[in-house]
């Protein structure tokens, strides 16, 4: 995200002895998705607010009973009116500061102020994780088109392809074909274990596994979404309060997800005279507030530095027909 320095930048500095160790205590910064599944916006876009109304259309496919066709000459035919429906948002901030006693800067073995932006930087973007993974794994917010596999993934009966296809054909009548594809990795793992899968690759069928990247190859290739599109949530996190023992696991532990939706690739806003409104979208995000990375010189408490980070934005649903949940 503009303004906030990536992961790998951060590291540039840290001691080479000790980099295998610090990059240990942190995820790889290619784990983090949520940039790239909602666009980044660089900058605030204009007319954004804290909250807001959005007004959306759900009307654009006509009905069966207005007549269209007329007698040459005949009188106007009539529009029922307008079906519209308001989504409304409110912003939330993402912030983490952290004050560094110089004598830890001057005394550490390590980069100590290189060491907490990272951290500072991590935590921030653990936390817009899971706010998508949220946002996405709910079925309540997707009520038209998900369902729970009727066979669970694992099991060598089930047709994990089949449950796909039922998914992205039900989101398409809505008038968006899903262009954005989103599981777990246990899912993922799932997926690639299964029997039935197998048969699709049959120079690795007696393998345990299918290849990661054949399987997400092929999902693509034969949903249409283009491969960039298809993400895989891998992302660790220690769900555990501060102060007791550590339970790092993946996002979504052994849960098996797999979400589909019609993502605006031009992040889902636009500014017009009379404010925003969205074009057609499972997802929609309005960034009210640019990123924002700050290091400063402190005086108080004690000599130091004085470390920020922070953004702020709306992460909200928009249309839940042009997405899905398969809980499987």
């Amino acid at each position: 995200m503009a303004g906030i320095p990536s992961l790998a930048s951060l590291r540039g500095g840290v001691n080479p002895v000790l980099s295998r160790e610090l990059a240990g205590l942190i995820n790889d910064p290619a784990r983090f998705l949520s940039p790239r599944i909602i666009p980044a916006r660089d900058g605030v876009a204009a007319g954004a607010r804290e909250s807001g109304t959005i007004i959306t259309s759900s009307g654009l496919f006509g009905d069966g009973s207005t007549p269209l066709k007329r007698a040459v000459g005949a009188s106007n035919n009539k529009n029922p009116g307008e079906s519209l429906s308001a989504v409304t948002y409110t912003s939330e901030e993402y912030n983490l500061s952290d004050d560094i006693d110089e004598r830890k800067i001057d005394g550490a073995l390590i980069d100590y102020l290189q060491f907490t932006v990272e951290d500072i930087a991590s935590r921030l973007s653990i936390q817009r994780e899971v706010d998508l993974n949220d946002l996405l794994c709910t079925a309540a917010n997707w009520t038209t088109n998900s369902f729970s596999a009727g066979t669970a993934w694992t099991d060598p009966s089930a047709d994990p392809f089949n449950d796909m296809d039922t998914l992205l054909s039900s989101i398409g009548k809505y008038g968006r074909d899903a262009n954005t594809i989103y599981l777990s990795k246990a899912a993922l793992d799932a997926v690639r274990r299964n029997a039935g899968v197998k048969q699709y690759f049959p120079t690795d069928s007696n393998r345990n596994a299918i290849s990661k990247p054949k399987v997400l190859e092929f999902i693509a290739s034969e949903f249409g979404i283009a491969p960039e599109r298809v993400f895989v949530q891998e992302t660790s996190r220690n769900s555990a309060n501060a102060g007791q023992a550590k339970s790092v696991d993946y996002l979504n532990g052994s849960t098996r997800y797999f979400w589909a939706g019609h993502v605006d690739l031009n992040d889902g806003v636009v500014a017009g005279d009379r404010g925003l409104t969205v074009r057609p979208s499972a997802v929609c995000r309005v960034m009210t507030k640019d990123p924002e990375f700050r290091q400063e010189e402190q005086s108080k408490p004690f000599p130091g530095m004085f470390v920020l980070g922070y953004w702020r934005e709306a992460l909200f649903q928009v249309n839940e027909q042009l997405g899905g949940l398969i809980t499987a």
